[in-house]
């Protein structure tokens, strides 16, 4: 959608209800495929065309998925703390996921809402990962390696109670602008995110290098084959994080 600037994985769809995008690094994926692969047939049409939309998607996503310091003044106070989009729809942005979470509740589902939104990790999410964005996420992911008790604790923002029990929200939901995570589909404890999902999470915290590099390393080293997602594999997983700056 050139007017727009990025994919709908919904496609472009004359009159339909609604054209969303979740995975706005996917999108950025495949036309960096679509590069290299003119690039490797020296077809200079497809290589031109791959760059101008890899080129477009990426600064769409740095716009309206990811929040900076330089960005968080377009949304909206509740976003603000959470830094970033995971679900944008022509006409609205929503923080959940098209897919169920493992568990799908939050803090733990912050992993899927951010990291949706990085993997595959590639040459090219080198470009996508920006420290400036990583570093306001650091407390959500991190929160998400640990089990949750509403009761005990409160792990940093979270999002309204809407995004935590679905769309439409159940009845037990609070007003608009009341920010709960205790939502009827979300009491009691919560477990950390699945280990898949905390995989993906080191891979994007290790851009900043240091501490969080060597955490990452440190995890991976303890991954099992349950552990990879479609796509993943431990030799990537090992090359992103050695790869990264210290």
């Amino acid at each position: 959608d050139w007017y727009a600037g990025h994919s709908w994985a919904t496609g472009v769809i004359p009159g339909a209800p609604a054209v969303q995008q979740e995975s706005s690094s996917e999108a950025i994926n495949c036309y960096y495929g679509l590069y290299f692969v003119g690039k490797y047939l020296g077809i200079q049409s497809m290589e031109d065309t791959g760059r101008i939309l890899l080129a477009t998607e990426l600064r769409s996503t740095f716009n309206y998925w990811q929040m900076t310091p330089d960005t968080l003044q377009y949304f909206s106070p509740d976003f603000q703390k959470i830094g970033s989009v995971a679900l944008v729809f022509d006409d609205s942005y929503q923080y959940t996921n098209d897919f169920p979470c493992d568990p799908n509740c939050y803090p733990a589902k912050h992993a899927c809402c951010k990291a949706i939104n990085a993997l595959p990790f590639t040459e090219i999410t080198r470009k996508l990962l920006r420290p400036s964005w990583i570093n306001l996420q650091i407390s959500l992911l991190q929160s998400t390696f640990t089990p949750y008790n509403p009761s005990s604790s409160t792990p940093g923002p979270v999002p309204l109670c809407p995004y935590c029990c679905g769309n439409p929200p159940v009845n037990s939901c609070p007003p608009p602008g009341v920010q709960q995570i205790n939502c009827t589909c979300c009491k009691g404890q919560i477990p950390e995110v699945s280990r898949i999902w905390q995989g993906f999470v080191h891979m994007m915290l290790s851009v900043l290098g240091g501490s969080y590099k060597n955490d990452a390393w440190a995890f991976a080293t303890t991954m099992q084959p349950p552990d990879f997602d479609d796509g993943n594999t431990k030799s990537n997983v090992f090359f992103w994080i050695a790869t990264q700056l210290n």
